[in-house]
């Protein structure tokens, strides 16, 4: 079973509807809170998570842009888009409940 972080969401209907708009998929809910997979990748947003930075790997990084534009409520809150990674593009963010996310495209490789 690969590693799974347990992130901070004090509010888990907020957090579905947030995280389910920047995805644009649901998560499996579980009895301890809120789990996406992602491309091997998971994490669960659960009110005993810890706040804490975390990053993803994403194949539809400009999507992902795109609804993240329409959820963020101050653009202060995103806190850089940077070009020119081996990797690809990446942007960093704070989501509603003070996480730090840290998202890096695959779409190039």
């Amino acid at each position: 079973m690969e590693p799974v972080q347990h992130v901070l969401a004090d509010n888990i209907a907020m957090a579905n509807r947030w995280y389910t708009s920047l995805f644009d998929f649901s998560p499996t809910e579980k009895p301890y809170g809120l789990r996406y997979q992602l491309d091997g990748e998971s994490f669960v947003l659960s009110p005993s998570g810890n706040i804490s930075p975390f990053g993803l790997r994403l194949p539809f990084m400009e999507q992902a842009r795109q609804r993240l534009a329409r959820l963020m409520t101050d653009p202060g809150d995103v806190l850089g888009i940077n070009h020119g990674y081996e990797e690809g593009k990446t942007a960093t963010l704070r989501d509603p409940f003070s996480n730090m996310l840290m998202i890096l495209d695959l779409a190039n490789q």
